[in-house]
């Protein structure tokens, strides 16, 4: 089926609609989304060519070239970078033609060139996206006449494309050609790739850059010593460290950020919390030689950089202890200090704590959303351990009432827990609201939660198919090798109809890579028989039927002989057996012919066809004929098909010089499929007292394996004239009269 295509007029207003909200909210663009937008895009200029602009004007497309712009994305990220180069283009293409003036623009956006407003989110997309050689290049043609007054930013995108690229050798190359166009190596670039490093941890190479001279001979900027410091402490290189720390002093830096660094510094040496105070103090002291423009106090951002600090040490007992010095000190904590001891706290599971450092930060002011990230792991620590329901729903509420986008690990949390509760009518909402802000490979995390719920037996059938009517449209791309894997669950479960359904579901896809295939038909087939087998009164050929009429009518696939095995398979378990041997004439007289499974499914339907007898002979007499090398599975179902007909003398001689025909000797397959293909109790006993005497180590793992009462199989017709009355009256006439098979395992893989 082919759904009508949307008007162009949707499309349109879809787009803007989209581009609009999420440049408004500053929010990223996920790969899915670009793949939408992309295809807007197309069926537009494919559908709309005679309107102007294909009805999307220049403003709508450069709103959507700054959405793509907004972190995160990764280097890998070809989709977005073609996107992106699609939409440069045509709004260059535009600027060429003179669509658009500088008079046209409004005030509100009339900064710079239109040169430089279609190309700073793009270079942005350059960078980032592995492209950095194209943005230095177009960087390097516009500088002088559209980009100077963004002065070194575009520079500092291009050096951070590089340094990803680890192509230092470029980084200095751009250096070169930055002091060409009158752009000095100065402070900013120096902090830019001395950061870098540091915090990547490449120790050597922020070193080096750290000691690099900068060309107006000026002292690094202090934002890149307190990175080169923090990465001293962290790979514990004191020794020079302590020369970074010491220039600090030498340069006597008065500030807050400043003594920030050294309290930070000595408390990474090893000062205790007692120490600190006393440097506090003479923090105070030194004030009383200074002018007051230069008085330093202690404040909430030192203290915070030794929460940090401990906690970068997993020390939350000292983190806790520079909580109360501040409090001593009667330094007020901010959110970032509430922010800290929630982050901790969560780290020793301290739950309680967690919970009471929330309700704090509810009074403040959030605004920044800050504290965000760190209530999501919250709300998945309280899912983990089992925590109040209603205190994590008034979390979760909270964060909705604040429009704050949950977390994939809080979506998939929470999503187990409604399933878990079986409450599917809070899982939608849940999903429609969040997961479109997710990537491809970002969605599968929360995917696998329905997918282990659906395949855990401990979960109710229905509330495994809940799990698969959520997962099924919420999920689209979900791949036809895991939806395979999902039906032969239910198969699994007996839920034969669910299975189908399932089945259906992939049959009428229209994408070729998620529609099914003829592995699919014949997974199906093996999960249909699975079901009749376990049927208390079997009767399931329906659903066998059912699939064959498919599978005639399919355009798109032409059977072969495993999905035809699948079938016999099928036919067989679901009390069918000569509509399996049907089968078995096809294939036989087919161009493919017959594989190994398909002789041994074909003497398995023997077993209970009324027209056996005949076809095994003939089976038989070909084997022999064109002297197939008969299997120790073959033989072991031709000898089940001569003890369904109670041929006892037969089937004694044939496992006799089952060694000549086979090469191996009577085993518990042989001899259990002897026993249990024989009709009737008595005779079964006449088998057991033969195989006692004549093969008695072997009777002795056909006793280990355990025995499984046989249960009478039915025709659905007959199943829908019989109440259940009826049904447990035949239970109790039966039951004592019931025979019971050996555990051997007879399964044929198609």
């Amino acid at each position: 089926m082919r759904a009508r295509p949307p008007s162009v007029e949707d499309v349109i207003r879809a787009f803007n609609a989209f581009v609009q909200y999420r440049c408004k909210e500053n929010m990223p663009v996920q790969d899915t989304q670009i793949t939408y937008i992309m295809g807007a895009l197309r069926y537009l200029q494919q559908n709309n060519a005679g309107t102007e602009g294909f009805g999307l004007a220049t403003k709508d497309l450069r709103m959507a070239i700054i959405t793509l712009s907004f972190r995160p994305y990764d280097e890998g990220d070809t989709a977005r970078l073609q996107l992106a180069k699609t939409l440069y283009q045509e709004l260059e293409r535009r600027r060429l033609l003179g669509n658009e003036s500088e008079e046209k623009l409004e005030s509100s956006v009339a900064k710079g060139s239109i040169v430089a407003r279609n190309l700073i989110p793009y270079l942005k997309i350059l960078s980032a996206c592995g492209q950095p050689v194209e943005a230095r290049n177009l960087v390097e043609q516009y500088f002088d006449s559209d980009l100077k007054r963004f002065a070194y930013s575009p520079w500092g995108w291009v050096i951070k494309g590089f340094l990803r690229q680890h192509a230092e050798d470029e980084v200095l190359k751009t250096i070169s050609i930055m002091r060409s166009l009158s752009m000095p190596f100065n402070q900013s670039v120096h902090q830019t790739i001395t950061s870098y490093y540091a915090k990547k941890g490449d120790f050597n190479s922020m070193k080096r850059w750290y000691n690099t001279a900068i060309d107006d001979e000026r002292s690094p900027l202090l934002r890149a010593t307190e990175d080169v410091l923090e990465a001293c402490i962290r790979e514990k290189e004191y020794d020079w460290g302590n020369s970074v720390f010491k220039s600090i002093l030498e340069r006597r830096v008065q500030s807050n950020r400043g003594w920030r660094l050294i309290l930070i510094w000595a408390a990474a040496k090893g000062k205790g919390v007692d120490e600190i105070e006393r440097m506090m103090n003479v923090m105070l002291r030194r004030n009383e030689d200074l002018p007051d423009r230069e008085h330093v106090v202690p404040d909430i951002m030192m203290i915070n950089g030794l929460i940090e600090l401990a906690m970068s040490r997993d020390d939350p007992y000292t983190a806790e202890r520079y909580v109360a010095l501040g409090q001593k000190w009667k330094i007020e904590p901010d959110v970032r200090t509430l922010l800290l001891q929630l982050e901790y706290r969560l780290r020793v599971g301290d739950l309680d704590g967690a919970r009471a450092t929330y309700t704090r930060l509810q009074a403040e002011d959030t605004s920044n959303d800050s504290h965000i990230p760190l209530v999501n792991k919250l709300i998945v620590a309280l899912c983990e351990k089992k925590g109040s329901y209603n205190v994590i729903m008034s979390i979760v509420d909270d964060l909705s009432e604040r429009k704050a986008t949950l977390e994939l690990p809080t979506v998939a949390a929470l999503c187990r827990l409604h399933l878990q509760r079986d409450e599917p009518n809070k899982i939608d909402p849940l999903l429609s609201t969040h997961t479109h802000n997710y990537s491809v490979l970002q969605r599968e995390s929360i995917q696998d939660v329905f997918v282990k719920f659906i395949l855990d037996r401990k979960n109710p059938d229905s509330q495994a198919w809940d799990a698969y009517t959520i997962l099924s449209p919420a999920f689209p791309e979900t791949s036809l090798a895991l939806r395979t894997e999902l039906m032969s669950e239910f198969f699994s479960r007996g839920c034969d109809d669910m299975g189908i359904h399932l089945f259906g579901y992939m049959r009428q896809q229209q994408n070729p890579s998620t529609r099914a295939t003829v592995d699919t038909y014949t997974s199906c087939l093996e999960g249909i028989a699975r079901a009749g087998a376990k049927s208390r009164f079997g009767g399931k050929y329906k659903s066998a039927y059912l699939i064959h009429n498919m599978l005639k009518v399919d355009p798109d696939i032409e059977p072969n002989t495993r999905v035809k095995n699948g079938l016999m398979l099928a036919f067989t378990a679901c009390g069918a057996p000569d509509q399996a041997l049907e089968i078995w004439n096809d294939i036989a007289h087919s161009r493919e012919g017959p594989t190994y499974s398909s002789i041994q499914l074909a003497l398995q339907a023997c077993e209970t066809a009324p027209s056996g007898g005949r076809v095994v002979r003939d089976i038989w007499a070909r084997l022999q004929r064109f002297g197939i090398q008969v299997t120790r599975e073959i033989y072991a179902a031709y000898v089940g098909v001569l003890s369904s007909r109670g041929a006892f003398q037969e089937c004694i001689e044939s496992i006799e010089r089952a060694e000549a025909e086979t090469g191996y000797k009577p085993d518990s397959l042989l001899i259990g499929t002897f026993y249990n293909a024989m009709p009737h109790k008595d005779n079964k006993e006449q088998v057991e007292n033969w195989a006692k005497q004549a093969y008695p180590e072997v009777w002795k793992e056909l006793l280990a394996m355990g025995k499984t009462v046989v249960l009478e199989q039915r025709t659905e017709e007959e199943l829908e004239e019989m109440d259940e009355e009826m049904k447990e009256m035949e239970e109790r006439i039966l039951a004592p009269h019931r025979e019971s098979v050996f555990n051997i395992d007879r399964s044929v893989e198609p």
